[in-house]
């Protein structure tokens, strides 16, 4: 749990002005490991988690506009809140002491809504509108990692399939690639190719107030 707050107050011959930005975040993860046979080495083993994590971004406007005819009161108050809940199984089985592979499921479901309301003078404006977003995502992946040269040389390669659930249905295909080789106990040389995709995207939204 976190929470961020921060508030300014501006103030000009003709304008007094708050802004207020509060942000909070909440992660929870609940993990459970699984060995098939006896825990050692060689024992396949599972593992499934479920994952939260959410953040409310909100910003707050108060201000008051003077002139030598009026003195006008407006206020804005605009929430972005994101969701996203996991579910995640992986299963490692060890072929050999340098041989693994490992197999998974993901079940990922994304949230983003947009709220902005603007008041005149206690009155709503026309400006007032919610943008809710829904995203499922199904992912299974799959991926070899074995360590020739007497374990100084590992290498990882598998994939992952995504099916994008949204508006536009998609069907993502992830191959990556990962190398390392261990020089001495404490330096590691490492190259990584892969494509990845990204779900989310930027919420424009209009602030014409500061």
């Amino acid at each position: 749990i976190h929470q961020y707050r921060k508030k300014v107050l501006v103030s000009t011959f003709t304008r007094e002005a708050t802004h207020e930005i509060t942000q909070n975040s909440l992660g929870a993860r609940l993990k459970w490991k699984n060995y098939w046979t006896e825990a050692d080495d060689q024992s396949p083993w599972s593992q499934t988690r479920i994952v939260y994590s959410g953040i409310n971004n909100s910003y707050n406007y108060s201000g008051k506009d003077a002139t030598q005819d009026s003195r006008v009161h407006t206020s804005m108050i605009q929430d972005k809140i994101l969701d996203d809940w996991s579910l995640q199984h992986q299963t490692t089985f060890n072929i050999e002491d340098e041989h693994k592979i490992q197999a998974g499921l993901e079940l990922q479901h994304l949230g983003l809504s947009f709220k902005d309301r603007r008041i005149l003078e206690d009155s709503f404006l026309v400006f007032d509108e919610l943008r809710p977003e829904q995203m499922f995502l199904p992912t299974i992946f799959v991926q070899d990692e074995w360590k020739p040269l007497d374990g100084t040389l590992s290498v990882r390669f598998g994939s992952r399939y995504t099916y994008l659930h949204s508006s536009n249905n998609k069907h993502l295909l992830e191959p990556r690639l990962t190398v390392r080789y261990f020089l001495q106990d404490h330096w590691t040389v490492r190259a990584s190719a892969g494509k990845y995709y990204q779900q989310l995207r930027r919420a424009s939204y209009n602030n014409d107030l500061g």
